[in-house]
């Protein structure tokens, strides 16, 4: 019997050893030298997307793909990062598991100004393998500040011009909380460090609501709208650089709604306005020339023959000599429709801007502004949302002759997936001296626990170019953007308004935001 119990304790142990020796084979680590991993280059494509280029190489019979039926495989494989040197897994890491090893990993990482350090990385057995680190710095904005100005009432910005001078001029629309039948505007000037250098408020005998600012070549013109558009007239102040009122006009209610407006060479008014019909699907389209101090001439009057009121239509318009191009939506919604009228105010051109032109889904389309380029070229700041609560913006530039897209540019947060997982809602643009577009407005995310006000910018011919997320704030009602614009200096400016949490609309403060290029 005792030699039989020794029998089974030697095959036992034979078998063990058997079996730990099968597991060795293996399970056998590869060497250090034979994980040959390397971090070919590092690029940015815009301020904080990075694309970093990899090789793995694994020693003969090992895979980086943890689906192979294979013992010899990586069960993690990507990229560390840190910003002291030397990364391990331990610090921060993007993994990588999908199939082959892909060429390069992408990153979006928003610290300006930060130099990251980078390893490439695989996890075999458990035990990480390491390539030689590769760091690279990111850029940014440059020396961004903020200020806020105290209102005392409910203010809300209606447009900002630069006043070519190192500062600007804002106009706003005023009101008090015990007087919400009583509306005036407020014009504020301030120099390029946000110091206010004069503030005057405008005040008239009824309800006129400011909703354009003209800079002319001796001072401003505020261009005010009645409460009720429909029985209406239209307000032009006349005001100094010094922001003195030194005249005032009113168009009588054959005006309904203004198109656009310019000061021609011999520094007179010229505005573009419309009167709707009963019929609600033909109006009147008026030129008035005015020339201060009191003389206007209506110029042209006829009916319009395109249906111009069916559907709606949109505020935002753009006037210059060679006429007029509004914004307008039909088909509830779902497309845009920017028109030309020509300087007699005839009918030249239309295009459309469809909400499937932004993605496979079906949505609704928004026109938030309409400028010219420095080409003479209107450009159309849009966005279409999606749902559930899903939106993405664009630029599109339009061919001034003919209406003809030249190009059209879309706008995003790249921390979000495109029209899947996020809101971007573009309120405002402009173009510096070179041609490039920039862009601003808020971005969330669908569950609206991510809020950011952001800045865009597209090349001349439209390309991307970077992305800058400025301060978080934790609601999108809070802080919100009005106008951006940029100095010769490539200066930006941001323009909005905040209201405190819990505080009532008295307390709506002004912000300046500042940062350099």
């Amino acid at each position: 019997m005792k030699n039989y119990c020794g029998l089974v304790v030697a095959f036992a142990l034979m078998a063990a050893a058997s079996i730990f020796s099968c597991k060795k084979d293996k399970f056998r680590q590869p060497s250090a030298e034979n994980v040959r991993l390397s971090i070919d280059s590092l690029t940015m494509t815009q301020f904080y997307a990075l694309r970093i280029y990899v090789s793995w190489n694994m020693p003969d019979g090992y895979v980086l793909d943890p689906n192979v039926p294979t013992d010899k495989k990586a069960s993690e494989h990507g990229i560390c990062y840190n910003y002291t040197g030397n990364p391990t897994i331990s610090d921060f890491k993007k993994k990588e598991y999908a199939g082959n090893a892909p060429d390069y990993v992408s990153l979006y990482l928003p610290e300006s100004f930060r130099t990251i350090y980078f390893r490439v990385y695989v996890i075999i057995n458990d035990i990480p393998y390491y390539s030689s680190q590769k760091s690279i710095s990111t850029s940014g904005l440059r020396d961004p500040w903020e200020k806020e100005l105290i209102s005392g009432d409910f203010f809300d910005i209606r447009e900002v011009v630069y006043d070519d001078n190192y500062g600007f001029a804002i106009l706003g629309s005023v009101h008090t909380t015990d007087s919400p039948d009583s509306c005036w505007a407020r014009l504020i000037k301030v120099d390029g460090e946000g110091n206010i250098q004069w503030s005057k408020d405008y005040r008239d005998h009824s309800y006129y609501q400011p909703y354009q600012l003209l800079k002319t070549r001796d001072g401003y013109a505020i261009i005010s709208g009645r409460k009720d558009a429909a029985e209406g007239d239209i307000l032009i102040t006349k005001i100094n650089a010094s922001g003195v009122q030194v005249n005032r006009f009113v168009l009588d209610n054959a005006v309904n709604t203004l198109k656009g407006v310019y000061e021609n060479s011999g520094q007179q008014l010229v505005l573009y306005t419309t009167k709707q019909h009963k019929n609600e699907s033909s109006g009147a389209i008026w030129t008035w020339i005015l020339d201060w101090p009191d003389q206007a001439v209506g110029e042209i009057n006829y009916n319009v023959y395109d249906d111009f009121y069916q559907g709606g239509e949109a505020k935002k318009s753009i006037g210059n000599p060679e006429g007029w191009t509004c914004i307008r939506y039909i088909h509830i919604g779902s497309i845009l429709n920017v028109t030309h009228y020509g300087a007699d105010n005839h009918y030249k051109w239309n295009h459309e801007i469809e909400s499937n032109e932004f993605g496979p889904k079906s949505g609704t389309m928004a026109g938030v502004n309409i400028r010219l380029n420095i080409q003479k070229n209107p450009v159309v700041l849009t966005y279409a949302t999606f749902t559930p609560r899903r939106s993405i913006s664009s630029l599109a530039v339009l061919d001034a002759n003919t209406g003809r897209l030249l190009w059209q540019g879309f706008i995003y947060d790249p921390t979000f997936s495109i029209r899947s997982n996020g809101r971007t809602m573009a309120t405002d643009f402009c173009q510096d001296i070179d041609g490039n577009y920039y862009s601003t407005g808020t971005s969330q995310s669908v569950d609206s626990n991510r809020v950011s006000r952001f800045i865009f910018k597209h090349n001349a011919e439209g390309r991307a170019q970077w992305y800058y997320r400025v301060s978080e704030t934790d609601a999108i009602t809070r802080k919100n953007v009005h106008s951006i614009l940029i100095t010769p200096e490539k200066m930006i400016y941001l323009f909005g308004t905040q209201k405190p949490e819990g505080a009532s609309e008295a307390n709506t403060r002004l912000y300046i935001f500042r940062a350099k290029e």
